[in-house]
């Protein structure tokens, strides 16, 4: 199409294949989106194309798209361009959610809600009952959570959307594993890898196993949890998604560790928290600094225990972020005891 003038059918062609690889490999998403723009002569594609970037980049917490969404936002047509404008404005909010400003985050949300339910858009609504789930879950408001995750399971039942029903079981399997209902966990962590698996969407899969590796983790499954640590930290780099990459890293750190394997298990710390660090976000932070903390833990280095988990609390400073505290916690409450602090733990 190139070689012979089309614009348009270029741009409809690069379009296409950054919508593919959406839930496949990001930065081929985000490339394609971005020739598609630079062929672009029209404001309002482009303004349409900004807000698809800034999508992808706020799946896989990319501060790059934040203000191409911003742009979007101002440029996007309210009365031609609903569907658009709802979902940049989910994602604006999914950035908010990613720097810890969860209230800020479920704001835009519900304005996003707004303007797509109206319009029925089955797009925008995926993402938004996705993103209130995962808002509500960080305020350590697990019911409110698992309600925004039924609702993304019956969308997705009621339009046949796999990708809502995936990630609603997504939100059901993470909730039920910081309940610590490890069954249950598993059971829709298996939903979403299977939906993942036949929709060919690498991020389902990929998300669904991070589930199943703290579920079997939970249950004391170490081999099946280190099995679904290492294929989900694969292809979250396959990928580029760098969230999912700490998570998934800093999870594996721990299972690797109760299996024995400290030295692997400290490296794969060490790049957990290196790679949480570049991206800057509280919780990454914590869940970083968490497996070096684990890794302390075990070896009874309880003053470098400490130092991690008061780090980890420093980083919650200046969010409402609510799942922090209850997972460091109980860490930092036993590194204080160890060390014979007991006003402190």
């Amino acid at each position: 199409a190139e070689a012979q003038s089309l614009t348009d059918e270029s741009i409809r062609i690069l379009e296409s294949i950054g919508d593919v690889q959406s839930g496949r490999d990001f930065n081929r998403s985000v490339a394609a989106y971005q020739r598609a723009m630079e062929l672009s002569p029209s404001r309002e594609k482009q303004a349409e194309l900004k807000a698809k970037i800034g999508t992808v980049n706020a799946l896989s917490g990319d501060e790059r798209g934040l203000p191409l969404l911003e742009e979007a936002i101002s440029e996007l047509d309210p009365a031609t361009q609903a569907s658009q404008l709802a979902q940049a404005i989910a994602s604006l909010g999914r950035f908010y959610h990613n720097r810890g400003q969860h209230g800020q985050a479920i704001e835009h949300l519900e304005r996003a809600r707004q303007i797509a339910e109206p319009i029925e858009d089955p797009g925008a609504l995926l993402y938004i009952y996705t993103y209130l789930a995962g808002a509500y879950q960080h305020f350590a408001d697990f019911q409110q959570s698992l309600r925004w995750a039924q609702r993304g399971i019956q969308f997705g039942e009621q339009r046949n959307l796999l990708t809502s029903t995936s990630a609603g079981h997504e939100y059901h399997a993470e909730n039920f594993n910081f309940m610590g209902h490890w069954e249950n966990a598993l059971e829709h962590a298996r939903k979403d890898h299977e939906i993942g698996e036949k929709t060919g969407l690498l991020d389902r899969v990929a998300w669904g196993g991070l589930s199943i590796m703290w579920a079997c983790h939970g249950l004391g499954r170490l081999p099946e949890a280190m099995q679904a640590g290492q294929q989900t930290l694969g292809m979250a780099e396959v990928s580029g998604d760098s969230r999912l990459a700490v998570l998934a890293g800093a999870e594996l750190a721990r299972v690797l560790a109760d299996l024995g394997d400290l030295q692997s298990a400290q490296a794969a710390a060490e790049l957990a928290s290196q790679r949480a660090t570049d991206l800057n976000q509280a919780y990454m932070i914590s869940e970083g600094l968490g497996a070096l903390a684990y890794q302390h833990a075990l070896r009874h280095e309880w003053q470098a225990a400490l130092e991690c988990r008061r780090r980890i609390a420093e980083a919650a400073e200046g969010t409402d972020n609510r799942l922090i505290p209850m997972i460091n916690g109980p860490g930092l409450a036993e590194a204080h005891l160890e060390l014979g602090q007991l006003e402190q733990a």
